[in-house]
C-alpha cells in the first residue's frame, strides 16, 4: 500500500493503528507503531494534537495509539504531559494497559522520581513535579 503513495503522515499511521485496535488486532496495531519509529516519527506534538483533535471530536483512539503517545512524552522526559494524556485517556474511558503503566514509571524512575512511580503504580494521590 505504501509504495502507491507518498510518505505516510501522522494521520495515516493513526487511521491505521485505529482501524487495527477496533478489529481487535493490538498485535499489529503495535507492529504499525513500531513502523512509526522506524521512519523516523519524532513530532511528539504533532501526535499529541491529533489526539487531542480525536478526543474533541468524540473519537475514542485506541490504548496503543494513547499509550504510543504517553510513552513519547516520557521518552522526552515530558512527565507532566505524559500524565494528562494518561489521565486524558481514562477519563475518556480508554482504560491504560500494563504498557502504559510501564512508559509512566520508566519515565519518571529516569528522571529520578522513584517515589512517584510508585504512587502511580499504586494509585496513590502524591505531586509529579
Amino acid at each position: 500500500m505504501f509504495r502507491e503513495m507518498e510518505q505516510p503522515d501522522m494521520h495515516t499511521y493513526v487511521a491505521l493503528v485505529k482501524g487495527l485496535c477496533d478489529a481487535r488486532r493490538g498485535e499489529e496495531g503495535l507492529s504499525m507503531l513500531q513502523r512509526m519509529k522506524e521512519i523516523g516519527w519524532r513530532n511528539v506534538g504533532e501526535a499529541d494534537k491529533l489526539l487531542e483533535e480525536m478526543f474533541d471530536r468524540g473519537l475514542m483512539p485506541c490504548v496503543v495509539t494513547c499509550t504510543a503517545v504517553v510513552n513519547a512524552h516520557c521518552r522526552e522526559g515530558r512527565m507532566s504531559d505524559a500524565v494528562r494524556v494518561f489521565e486524558a485517556m481514562k477519563l475518556k474511558g480508554c482504560e491504560p494497559y500494563v504498557w502504559t503503566y510501564n512508559a509512566t514509571v520508566q519515565g519518571f524512575c529516569n528522571k529520578g522520581k522513584v517515589y512517584v512511580a510508585y504512587c502511580r503504580v499504586y494509585c496513590l494521590d502524591c505531586p509529579i513535579t
